[in-house]
């Protein structure tokens, strides 16, 4: 009896861990408002919601739990639902479908993980009903992870892509867009540069990617304007478009068309001067179509809009990014090195030919080599009695030795060890003639007092052998 009951207890335990885990609450409820009431009407199935003027000062949600009470909440409509992440952590809540006749919105914490930290400045989205979060600073870097939640597990795995790009969503979110109906993640910059090593702080490029959610592979498109690069601390995402960004920047209104790569203002004054006044001053605002909605932070005020019309759009001969093919700069960098390859090969070759035709021209008077027969010459006989006369004294014969025997003092060292080489190997070969016998007639040995140098020997049974048939001079 007190195992079954031990056994039921750690099924309890087991079942509601969830609920208790921390001591924080995993239900929470607000109170319906006309910022419910109009997403419940919206015809879309994915709406991110931008609070601003940064994640981190208007909070839905009254979290409980001190590891997350001041951190950003962002939102994300989804399918009649509600999803809020917490950057720097892995909560995720969820809410109940969307209803303007409840009086109230209840929200469920549906993940079970407690690592935090590793995350923040997180960018995240919904794609094919998963929940995912890219990029982020954490435990000292900054990082390009994809990170995919686990419905089963109720973490986050994760997802191995071809390259890392290092990114932090920033209050502006103009570096990065999301595009739910084909899975492709655009980033307009990304950081570089190692905290943990001199000289390379952290700054944001001017390359641009695109992810492919399907594949998790990285594309390069290309380079960002240098209009939009150099200003970049002037340029706010105010929302999310079919075909891109809503911008404001430097006091203009601009429509970023990211599918096309072109850059539209809208000179509308109406529009400046409400999307100036307001912007940055607590308030929510999403995107439909092309009508961009708008409410204070306490959502109990009214829901007001403004249409993006094509005729208000403004084109401008502008693009985005200058378009460029990895594969292409991979080939040019390919024909530029192939070039440099080439012409070290011309270099060498000629250096070679030059060094060719230096040797041909050495006077014959130095070298006269009896090509004839095996005789040895006077030349290869001086060479040789100075040697042994050297030897018999105690002394050595060094390559400075052979070079002044040869007359190569002044050539270059290429010539002169190719004239050494050459000319003992035929005083052995005719010696080995000579004689009948297959010995190494003149031998290079290494110097005593420097072993990295060579000095040249005969051994004794050779000097003998050659006095008997030859008289010193």
């Amino acid at each position: 009896m007190r195992l079954f009951s031990f056994t039921l207890f750690l099924l309890f335990v087991l079942l509601f861990k969830p609920v208790w885990s921390n001591g924080q609450p995993n239900t929470y409820s607000i109170i319906n408002n006309n910022f419910f009431k109009r997403l419940s009407h919206s015809s879309l199935n994915y709406i991110p919601i931008r609070n601003t003027p940064d994640n981190g000062s208007l909070l839905l949600l009254p979290l409980k739990d001190k590891a997350v009470t001041n951190k950003g909440q962002i939102l994300i409509f989804y399918h009649k639902r509600l999803y809020i992440t917490i950057p720097s952590t892995g909560y995720l809540l969820e809410s109940q479908i969307l209803n303007e006749k409840s009086d109230s919105i209840h929200f469920y914490r549906i993940d079970s993980t407690e690592l935090t930290g590793y995350n923040i400045g997180c960018f995240s989205f919904i794609y094919n009903d998963t929940v995912y979060n890219y990029g982020g600073y954490g435990f000292w870097r900054f990082n390009g992870q994809l990170r995919k939640y686990n419905k089963q597990l109720k973490e986050w795995d994760i997802q191995s892509t071809n390259k890392e790009l290092p990114f932090l969503n920033e209050g502006s979110n103009a570096k990065i867009w999301f595009e739910p109906t084909q899975g492709k993640l655009m980033l307009l910059s990304n950081l570089t540069g190692n905290e943990a090593i001199n000289n390379e702080k952290p700054s944001w490029t001017d390359s641009v990617f695109e992810l492919n959610l399907k594949s998790k592979n990285w594309n390069y498109k290309g380079i960002l304007n240098p209009y939009i690069y150099n200003s970049k601390s002037m340029i706010v995402s105010i929302g999310s478009l079919d075909k891109g960004l809503l911008i404001l920047n430097g006091g203009e209104i601009e429509v970023w068309d990211l599918v096309n790569n072109k850059i539209y203002k809208i000179n509308n004054a109406q529009y400046k001067q409400t999307l100036n006044s307001w912007l940055g001053h607590g308030f929510y605002t999403w995107m439909e179509g092309n009508k961009l909605f708008y409410t204070s932070n306490s959502l109990q005020g009214i829901i007001d809009s403004i249409e993006v019309k094509n005729n208000d759009l403004q084109a401008t001969e502008l693009t985005i990014y200058k378009e460029e093919s990895l594969a292409k700069n991979i080939f040019i960098y390919f024909l530029l090195f192939s070039g440099i390859v080439f012409s070290i090969i011309y270099v060498v070759i000629e250096i070679k030919k030059r060094n060719k035709r230096s040797f041909s021209l050495i006077p014959t008077k130095e070298y006269n080599y009896d090509k004839r027969n095996n005789s040895f010459n006077e030349l290869e006989k001086s060479i040789i009695n100075t040697l042994i006369q050297k030897i018999e004294t105690g002394f050595d014969y060094t390559v400075e030795d052979m070079n002044q025997g040869l007359g190569i003092k002044r050539k270059t060292i290429e010539i002169q060890k190719k004239i050494r080489t050459e000319s003992i190997n035929r005083i052995n070969h005719k010696f080995n003639v000579i004689f009948d016998s297959e010995t190494v007639f003149i031998e290079r040995i290494r110097s005593r007092e420097d072993r990295r140098f060579f000095n040249y020997t005969i051994n004794v049974e050779n000097i003998v052998l050659y006095k008997s048939a030859f008289k010193q001079n």
